[in-house]
């Protein structure tokens, strides 16, 4: 307020809760904006809704969320304590619950696909892991590959250096075991072929082949190369280069590899998946769609590429092209759990909610393990003593055998199934579970923190530049709202109520004032180390 006096409209969560229509008119009078009745009707607006409280904000307001953590408050003395030490007195504290999701507020969603959630999030999905080896290919003995382009296929290389195995009985025992996935028998009759056949590209391939599938992938990318520069028109090595590259995590080089397979081969949809893996692991989602769409044109019966291309449509908010992609999935292969959560919860995003659950429990029926399905479940309903939903939670918690995140998101959600119930030392001792298993997978250091808020202070210390606010499309004025707030504060029902207005467009979490401040602020942190 100081920095920036009179361009901050301050907003308290329990006014607007308690006086809706008041403080509803107040918050549109700030924006200039005429009345409009549907600003009390936000719960019937069908615009999508992306943060874990998709749930939440199709329903009426409603009070008494915010007084939610005093239930906890015996299990928060040492931080109560704390606090006080502070001159911060808890009876003065108006804050919302972290457990429960029935209420009128939101947490910050996850700010990438590659981290899990604080919390189950409802719009959580089980993705197909990207950075996995795909199967590798080689070549079928005495099968040679088609050259890119029409006309002979000249090699500089010498007469041995094929597009094809050689005609030795030995390489058909060798294909023979590598397809069997008997990668420690084949591995020495390989490297005896080699010996014999030292500058056969195809022998390579199936070298790296055979210690990709004993995963031995640091060791295979020399094998691919090899292949590559005995034969520079393999697109078969390429693509498996580039998987080897994948799951060795290397992801710019393996985004090369697969465009040097999809530019011999255009046609090679499984290299165009992998590169859709690279481009995502790097950030460029928009890319790794398109690639992923190619691959499906190409090969439209692959129920795992429409399982993934679901899922990344789904990350990007388009709901509707995720239930069409992930549909399709499930009709090629109903059993596909994971297209089935991903639908659930594009379903969810366009408050479908009872279809929604519906689903969820369609891929629970598959596999009873499935804790994304449960999670996102109990952010639909509230549960019960003798709830079966618990009893199958708490099954699954006694039989083991799940992974690290997957317990993880157990505990959170038998911590909200149990606060729902009132037991809430059960409740507290699933969250203490949950989180400490999820400190476990951040690295967390408070010395970055601190250093990120001594260069926010000292950027917003400065003068800033200016920054005009083009026209809109089509010649309107164009103004942005900011909504900045504490995670499960609100945020969400905020923009909610304005989107509902006909003036407004909610674009939801977006990036883009982060990368604002970034940019404006690059030269005055450049100097930030010897001007504090």
């Amino acid at each position: 307020h100081e920095r920036f006096p009179g361009r901050i409209y301050r907003l308290i969560y329990e006014e607007l809760t308690e006086n809706q229509e008041q403080e509803t008119r107040r918050l549109l009078d700030y924006c200039g904006l005429p009345w409009e009745d549907q600003c009390l009707e936000f719960h019937k607006t069908d615009r999508v809704v992306k943060t874990a409280s998709l749930a939440q904000v199709r329903q009426k307001m409603y009070t008494g969320s915010s007084e939610e953590w005093r239930r906890f408050e015996p299990y928060l003395s040492p931080m109560l304590d704390r606090l006080a030490e502070l001159g911060v007195d808890s009876r003065s504290l108006r804050l919302t619950s972290g457990v429960d999701p029935d209420e009128g507020s939101e947490p910050d969603r996850e700010p990438s696909p590659q981290e899990a959630s604080t919390t189950v999030e409802t719009a959580m999905v089980d993705t197909v892991p990207v950075a996995t080896s795909p199967p590798a290919e080689v070549v079928p003995v005495g099968g040679p590959l088609t050259p890119p382009t029409a006309g002979p296929l000249v090699l500089d290389k010498p007469a041995a250096a094929t597009n094809q195995a050689p005609a030795d009985p030995d390489v058909a025992v060798l294909v023979r075991h590598f397809r069997a996935r008997e990668h420690a028998v084949a591995l020495p009759l390989c490297e005896e072929l080699l010996e014999r056949y030292p500058d056969n590209a195809v022998l390579h391939n199936i070298h790296g082949a055979i210690l990709a599938g004993l995963g031995r992938h640091r060791e295979a990318v020399p094998a691919y190369e090899q292949a590559l520069a005995l034969f520079p028109e393999f697109p078969m090595a390429a693509n498996n280069l580039g998987n080897a590259f994948l799951v060795l995590e290397d992801n710019a080089r393996a985004e090369e590899s697969y465009r040097l397979a999809v530019e011999l081969k255009p046609d090679h949809h499984q290299a165009y998946s992998g590169l859709s893996a690279a481009q995502e692991l790097l950030g460029r989602p928009k890319a790794a769609k398109a690639s992923l769409e190619r691959a499906v044109e190409l090969h439209a019966d692959d129920a795992g590429y429409l399982e993934r291309l679901g899922t990344l449509r789904h990350k990007q908010g388009d709901n509707e092209g995720a239930i069409e992609a992930c549909r399709r999935a499930i009709e090629l292969a109903p059993d596909l759990v994971g297209a089935r959560i991903t639908l659930g919860a594009a379903l969810q995003g366009l408050g479908h909610l009872e279809e929604a659950e519906q689903t969820f429990r369609a891929a629970i029926d598959i596999n009873p393990s499935a804790v994304v399905a449960h999670g996102n479940i109990s952010h639909l309903k509230t549960y019960s003593e003798g709830d079966p939903d618990i009893a199958s939670l708490l099954g699954l918690l006694e039989s083991g055998g799940l992974d690290k995140a997957d317990l993880r998101n157990l505990h959170i959600t038998l911590a909200k199934a149990f606060s729902d119930t009132g037991d809430l030392e059960r409740s507290m001792a699933h969250l203490v579970e949950g989180k400490r298993l999820r400190k476990e997978e951040l690295p967390y250091d408070i010395e970055q923190d601190r250093k990120m808020l001594e260069e926010l202070k000292y950027a917003f210390s400065v003068p800033w530049p200016s920054a005009p606010v083009g026209p809109a499309p089509g010649g309107r004025s164009f103004q942005p709202l900011f909504i900045l707030s504490m995670p499960r504060s609100g945020t969400t029902l905020v923009e909610q109520i304005l989107a509902s207005h006909s003036q407004v467009y909610g674009a939801g979490e977006l990036g883009v004032f982060h990368k604002m401040i970034v940019k404006a602020t690059a030269s005055q942190n450049a100097g930030f180390g010897a001007s504090k």
